[in-house]
């Protein structure tokens, strides 16, 4: 057990290990696992449920083993999914004997529901079985049930202390997608959390040569479904003679504009409108061949109040009030733009009153591309990979992860478009124009339709990209049975949360390459 305390500190070592001579020696390993699911350390007790999974659901089973399983009370994230897990696994293998403790809620309500969940998304488990399930579900409150990870927190003045919080809980809970990256790695560290920090390390900004105007034109088709869906105009203005052919970092400048449109459209009134205009300044006299774009986005939407304005910019950060907690928000989005605005020597303001609307302006200098030549975009290259130009459906049903996720691949330079849960990702694939997507990521645990019966799904559908376009697995969940679900679903390949930002970039690299 020391061993355990000294150097397993996270789920990915603690599931690495499943020693075989255990499956000889059961009876004397039983004992142990009780010791180990009385330990104070969660990944003591992780690894002794995941033994009672591999090794004593099967010829070893006894109705002493679910009653031991159950036994297991905690606060901990990465307990209690493992608690869940097992169940589900052993609904799957022992459903007579398993399903009362399910039926008699002898589990954590949060427990009971992953359980269901997981179970539910198994192929090993009956249509029957799966109706029967889905009966037992609780319906828990976003807040305060128990064991339910908690994902955001209430505004602080203290912004350190804030940030602190917030990522006490994505390393103790373990729900949210972190990219991290080693030092010696060929792209910089993106994002890390140790000592409140946000974005760490260096953004990467481009010199080749852009269009503005088809820049707009992306934008609008990127957030078309949004602006259907609400009956929001979206118009662009721009002054006559504007430099449209630019010099600069195309990504950033359009994660920016994505960022403030989007939540213009997120924020904005049903039939409402947004309003970009465009125009231009001098940069500096004495630098022939510069100028500064002057980018206003201009909503009639449900506006900011005065407190909020003065933190806005700031990570985590949301209003706290019934129309804004509605629409459920990460609070990363601005200050992504706000950072992304001052890398380029720019600068971002805002002006906004409550019901009435919200106007942002963005100014950055460029260089004028007089050439009217651009640059093949397809062959540039950040690092040794590049995603340059790829489509992406990205399926996920966790705001922060989607957050965090897009801003990865936008960066590395791919245009992501989004689904919230699994039918929302069948019906943007069914929707678009084959070839329109080069790859899809999808999360497997998503409400309305799972990742499992989404890729079902597409892969059974009548058209020439569906059986041939790749479908990578996002999942916390990677032993063998998990990995034969994907495989069984469609799924090309997985990546394990969380997420390892150099290997979720090579496998998308190893799937749309040559």
């Amino acid at each position: 057990m020391e061993i355990f305390k000294r150097n397993v500190t996270n789920w990915a070592v603690c599931d690495s290990m499943t020693p075989r001579i255990f499956a000889k020696h059961t009876g004397e390993l039983l004992p142990i696992i009780k010791k180990w699911l009385q330990s104070a350390h969660p990944y003591t007790v992780r690894f002794g449920l995941r033994m009672l999974m591999c090794f004593y659901l099967e010829k070893e089973f006894a109705s002493e083993i679910n009653a031991l399983a159950a036994s297991v009370c905690s606060e901990e994230y990465y307990v209690n999914m493992m608690q869940a897990w097992y169940f589900a696994t052993a609904l799957a293998k022992q459903y007579d004997s398993t399903v009362p403790f399910v039926e008699e809620r002898r589990l954590s309500p949060w427990v009971h529901n992953k359980t269901i969940q997981k179970a539910v998304e198994s192929f090993r488990i009956t249509a029957e079985q799966k109706a029967h399930l889905k009966t037992l579900r609780l319906n828990l409150r976003r807040r305060g049930a128990k064991n339910e990870p908690v994902l955001t927190s209430k505004s602080d003045s203290n912004e350190s202390k804030r940030i602190e919080v917030v990522a006490a809980i994505i390393e103790k809970n373990g729900k949210i997608l972190i990219c991290r990256r080693a030092e010696n790695k060929t792209r910089a560290l993106k994002w890390e959390f140790p000592g409140g920090k946000l974005e760490s390390g260096e953004t990467y900004l481009e010199h080749i040569p852009f269009d503005l105007y088809e820049m707009f034109d992306e934008i609008a088709v990127l957030n078309g479904q949004s602006l259907q869906r609400k009956n929001i105009t979206l118009t662009f203005e721009h002054c006559e003679n504007l430099h449209n052919k630019l010099i600069g970092s195309p990504l950033h400048v359009k994660r920016i504009l994505m960022n403030i449109i989007g939540n213009a459209i997120k924020y904005g009134k049903n039939g409402g409108y947004v309003k970009v205009s465009v125009s231009e300044s001098g940069f500096d006299e004495k630098i022939p061949d510069t100028v500064v774009i002057n980018i206003t986005c201009k909503d009639n939407g449900i506006g900011m109040g005065e407190n909020f304005m003065k933190v806005m910019f700031e990570p985590f950060m949301q209003e706290n009030d019934h129309a804004r907690t509605f629409y459920q928000g990460t609070g990363l989005g601005l200050a992504i733009a706000k950072r992304l605005t001052e890398n380029m020597n720019g600068k971002i303001d805002c002006v906004s009153r409550k019901n009435i609307g919200t106007c942002f302006t963005v100014s950055l200098p460029f260089e004028t591309d007089n050439s009217c030549e651009c640059t093949d975009r397809s062959k540039v290259t950040v690092g040794e990979i590049s995603l340059e130009g790829l489509t992406i459906l990205l399926a996920e049903d966790n705001r922060l992860n989607m957050e965090i996720t897009e801003f990865l691949l936008t960066n590395e330079g791919a245009t992501v478009i989004k689904a919230w849960n699994g039918k929302e990702a069948l019906e943007l694939f069914e929707q678009a124009e084959p070839g329109t997507f080069d790859i899809i990521l999808m999360d497997l645990m998503m409400p309305v339709m799972s990742g499992l019966e989404t890729a079902k799904n597409i892969r059974a559908l009548q058209r020439p990209d569906a059986k041939t376009i790749p479908i990578i697995a996002m999942t916390a969940n990677a032993f063998s049975d998990d990995v034969a679900d994907c495989k069984a679903a469609g799924m090309n390949e997985h990546v394990s949360k969380p997420l390892d930002a150099d290997k979720l970039i090579e496998t998308i690299a190893k799937y749309v390459s040559g």
